[in-house]
């Protein structure tokens, strides 16, 4: 039987320690105290005000041209294949980890013909556009 990385024993069979992380270099001769923590402390906010202050700050970020040029081409693309901009929100990736509706996603239910499959596979590939590391799963490709 092969070890595994999270089941390493030693001779006498006890279980190694894990090696303990260094403070980063910036805090390398710090001396952290109450005041010290204090000091540097954020005060509370209201979540509104915090969130009016980000749409603000965001507002006067300019995108680049050609993230605003691949937007309008997706956005076409998708109305070609007769999608909707709204399709873009409902296959948003939820912070959820329970995998409730992962079987009625849009993209990645089972369709015969190869029509179907190249827009299936078109579909996924503006996904991974989009989403990048955070996209579904590609649909399953039965031939």
């Amino acid at each position: 039987m092969a070890d595994m990385a999270w089941d390493k024993t030693d001779a006498r069979g006890s279980k190694k320690a894990r090696p303990v992380l260094r403070d980063p270099p910036w805090m390398e001769g710090v001396f952290v105290n109450p005041d010290l923590v204090y000091r540097y402390k954020l005060d509370e906010r209201i979540m509104a005000d915090i969130l009016q202050a980000d749409l603000k700050a965001l507002n006067k970020t300019h995108q680049p041209l050609l993230v605003n040029n691949q937007l309008t081409q997706l956005y076409e693309d998708m109305e070609e294949e007769g999608l909707s901009k709204d399709c873009l929100e409902e296959s948003l990736p939820s912070s959820s980890s329970s995998g409730e509706d992962s079987n009625n996603h849009p993209f990645t239910q089972p369709s015969s013909g190869k029509v179907k499959k190249k827009r299936r596979s078109l579909e996924y590939s503006k996904l991974v556009m989009i989403f990048e590391e955070n996209a579904p799963l590609p649909p399953p490709s039965s031939q």
